[in-house]
């Protein structure tokens, strides 16, 4: 059964999202719980997840999408018709945004050198669980140190940025979700600015969690 939802607006959104110094607090949501209920299958007693239509406000899609796009920004943009496209580089940062700081500092940072220690296992398991199908060689990561065959750095956080992120429209087939997003700076008045950009993503929603699938400039 496939749904459809137009939204075109004229009332800006206006989503000024300015991630911390650190990522504390910023929690996945596959740490969440994914909004969804049970539905029906011809067995009765099987069940087959759905994504609740409902639960999936503007404002909730924004969110899935602010801190990706603040933090990959230059030559490493959360760009791509599929995962398999991202780089190394781009790759770890989405693990550094997808991941719990305090969860990070807790578990991978080595006090007496002062670093954080990552190695190829951990930020695939991350990665995992928001791309269906990625390819990440820890090796050409410019970060990566041979001897630890780790990735060793002293910061993990440091991402910030402003903008206004105003959804236009989307469309929910089964549990995947398509949306569009225009872009525009922080101080833009959306009645009488272009945006400098849009771009359409998919996301598929499953019991726990989500799917990056894609992210289309358009």
């Amino acid at each position: 059964m496939r749904m459809k939802i137009w939204r075109k607006r004229g009332i800006a959104l206006g989503l000024c999202v300015c991630l911390s110094l650190c990522l504390t607090g910023c929690r996945p949501a596959a740490s969440q719980n994914t909004p969804g209920t049970p539905t029906e299958s011809s067995t009765p007693s099987a069940s087959r997840w759905q994504v609740d239509e409902n639960a999936l406000t503007d404002e909730y899609l924004i969110s899935l999408i602010s801190r990706m796009e603040i933090g990959l920004t230059g030559t490493n943009s959360f760009a791509f018709s599929a995962p398999t496209e991202l780089s190394e580089t781009e790759l770890y940062l989405c693990f550094l945004l997808l991941s719990d700081y305090d969860e990070l500092e807790a578990n991978y940072w080595d006090s007496e050198n002062q670093v954080f220690i990552f190695t190829g296992n951990v930020i695939t398991a991350k990665l995992a669980k928001y791309f269906k199908d990625f390819h990440f060689d820890i090796t050409q990561d410019p970060e990566y140190d041979a001897q630890a065959d780790a990735i060793v750095t002293p910061l993990a956080s440091g991402f910030g940025g402003d903008r206004q992120l105003i959804l236009t429209d989307k469309s929910l087939d089964g549990n995947t979700v398509t949306f569009t997003v225009d872009f525009y700076g922080v101080d833009d008045n959306v009645e009488e600015t272009n945006p400098y950009q849009a771009k359409t993503y998919t996301i598929e929603f499953y019991d726990g969690g989500y799917y990056y699938l894609s992210a289309v400039i358009i």
